[in-house]
């Protein structure tokens, strides 16, 4: 079997920056069953390098494709998009779509309508990472019996998240990249607005890209809030985790279904709490995270400090391996 990835890894110039879980879906096919036709390419344009491999594969897996217009030169890539497309159906090209999110972060537009509606009704496997998102599919699909509801998939990791809760340096940790819809600017308005939750400990790193939005969410650096805008390595995430009873994601957007964010620090088998929704509400049936409908009961669990098995994140780790999500994918598309 012949398989593309859209999108392909990504090369500015000479820095190369890849997303990993494209990296991760790549590398977790069985090389002596399935041949990942683009594996050792770098594309600036991605619709250029999935033009030059249109003849080459007879699945194609698109990732994020309905964010195709806000990608440079986006009205130009939407257009060479049709073009190839009516190629792909011509070749009768298997097509699997991966659908990240519900809606796109930064909202709809004509173009991920477009393209969504397009995909809802011509993809041979459709795979949400959460129950939420498998039911919106599948009442937009053509055939809903293809929506396939699979759990992120999730790298092992070595875990040191053993201490006591009494040797935490953070009482919350949140990581990652700090964007409006992941609601990092609301929560801290409310937490300042809170004497109750003044004397948490929280700790805040990650890339944030809009210098107005780092400027807001440091008004409220003080002795119990510290702000380091950069990315941070595995290896700190590790650390950090282990120093913190909770790691937070006060994501706002409906448009959330699941997070790598979210699986990460699932496999440092860190402690969660999250927004009752997508993902994080289908790990809080497996007591892999805690959520949260409202600010207040964010306080209640902080207070609570439910404990968690480590059996039970063992088990979710060896149960949702990259391998194993991609020998589900050929198996569903070999199936159809």
């Amino acid at each position: 079997m012949k398989l593309y990835v859209y999108p392909p890894k990504v090369s500015a110039g000479r820095n190369i920056v890849n997303n990993p879980y494209i990296e991760n879906l790549i590398n977790g096919f069985d090389s002596t069953l399935v041949d990942v036709v683009n594996k050792n390419s770098f594309a600036h344009i991605s619709i250029l390098d999935f033009i030059k491999h249109l003849f080459k594969f007879d699945v194609v897996i698109f990732n994020w494709l309905e964010n195709i217009g806000n990608r440079k030169f986006g009205y130009f890539q939407f257009i060479l998009f049709l073009l190839s497309f009516l190629v792909l159906k011509i070749r009768k090209v298997k097509i699997v779509w991966i659908m990240h999110n519900i809606h796109p972060h930064t909202g709809e537009t004509y173009i991920s309508s477009f393209v969504k509606n397009l995909l809802f009704r011509h993809s041979s496997l459709i795979v949400t990472h959460s129950k939420e998102a498998k039911s919106y599919a599948q009442l937009r699909a053509s055939l809903p019996e293809n929506v396939l509801f699979i759990n992120h998939p999730i790298k092992h990791s070595t875990v040191i998240n053993n201490e006591d809760s009494a040797n935490k340096d953070f009482d919350l940790l949140i990581w990652g990249s700090i964007d409006p819809y992941k609601g990092v600017l609301d929560f801290l308005k409310y937490y300042n607005s809170n004497l109750s939750y003044n004397s948490w400990t929280i700790k805040i790193v990650g890339r944030c890209k809009d210098p107005f939005y780092e400027d807001s969410i440091n008004r409220f650096v003080d002795k119990k809030v510290t702000f380091e805008n950069r990315i941070i390595s595995f290896e700190e995430l590790r650390i950090y985790i282990n120093r913190s009873k909770f790691v937070l994601f006060p994501y706002l957007s409906s448009s959330v279904s699941s997070s790598g964010a979210l699986m990460d620090t699932i496999s440092f088998h860190g402690s969660i709490i999250g927004p009752n929704k997508g993902a994080f509400l289908d790990l809080s049936m497996l007591n892999l995270c805690s959520v949260y409908d409202t600010y207040e009961d964010i306080n209640h669990i902080v207070n609570k400090f439910p404990k968690l098995s480590k059996i039970d994140f063992e088990k979710f780790i060896n149960d949702n391996s990259w391998k194993r999500f991609c020998e589900i994918i050929i198996n569903h598309v070999d199936f159809n």
